[in-house]
């Protein structure tokens, strides 16, 4: 669908060993909060 990702296929990540870090994906992986715009700190931390 587009302009909805929920990342590289589990299929995909293990025939190259890796896998996601569940806090990330759940940080930027939530279909539900596409909408919202990321913000940064002055940090360049991820702060939305």
């Amino acid at each position: 669908q587009p302009n909805v990702w929920d990342g590289v296929p589990d299929d995909v990540l293990e025939q190259h060993g890796v896998a996601y870090d569940e806090e990330w994906l759940a940080k930027c992986v939530d279909q539900s909060k596409r909408g919202i715009i990321a913000e940064w700190d002055e940090d360049g931390n991820l702060i939305t």
